[in-house]
């Protein structure tokens, strides 16, 4: 799957959104951040990024079996694993100590690269 969020110059302590969640938006994969912070929180991981003042924020998130990739801002990336049930593809959105506006998801099933194996074939 892919995914593309944008936020309207997020102001909020702290922002985000949980990728891989179960049906109560719970044990998921975070990713997030808050005003003045020069971190992208994501998953285990915390790469250097910063938003400018008043800069939207644009994630683009690419999901691969167990593998996450994150850009933000097309100037930072960042990759993680995360287990989840095939089941658990909700996608939720926080923010703490401000309001977060969303401008805009979109979402994109990607094709798999194995193709689909006829009857009697090995793949």
């Amino acid at each position: 799957m892919e995914l593309e969020i944008v936020l309207d110059a997020p102001a909020a302590k702290e922002f985000g959104l949980k990728v891989l969640c179960d049906q109560e938006g719970e044990k998921g994969l975070n990713i997030s951040s808050g005003k003045g912070r020069k971190k992208l929180n994501f998953g285990y991981t915390q790469p250097s990024f910063e938003l400018q003042e008043g800069e939207d924020l644009t994630l683009r998130i690419f999901i691969d079996k167990n593998m996450v990739e994150v850009f933000a801002n097309e100037r930072q990336a960042a990759v993680a694993w995360h287990a989840y049930k095939p089941k658990d593809l909700r996608v939720s959105l926080f923010s703490k100590g401000g309001d977060l506006t969303c401008k805009r998801i979109s979402a994109w099933q990607m094709k798999s690269i194995y193709g689909e194996a006829t009857v009697g074939e090995k793949q």
